[in-house]
């Protein structure tokens, strides 16, 4: 059982992705085709790297926060 940030694999599938981010797998890859998401392509599999995804996350949130106070 994931726990915290820590416990999360360096390098995470698309399916632990979603279930990290509380989301459907075909809409982490839309967002990653979209480049919202970080990814990188290792042969046929897309890969995204735990600390890209958490600094995501981090802009995301700060974006986001930004965005409600100027409105």
């Amino acid at each position: 059982m994931i726990k915290g940030h820590n416990d999360l694999p360096m390098i995470m599938t698309v399916e632990l992705t979603a279930q990290v981010l509380g989301l459907n797998k075909g809409t982490v890859y839309e967002m990653i085709r979209q480049k919202r998401i970080p990814a990188v392509k290792v042969g046929r599999r897309l890969l995204v790297p735990r600390d890209a995804l958490l600094d995501w996350i981090t802009k995301e949130a700060m974006d986001n926060t930004q965005a409600v106070v100027n409105s």
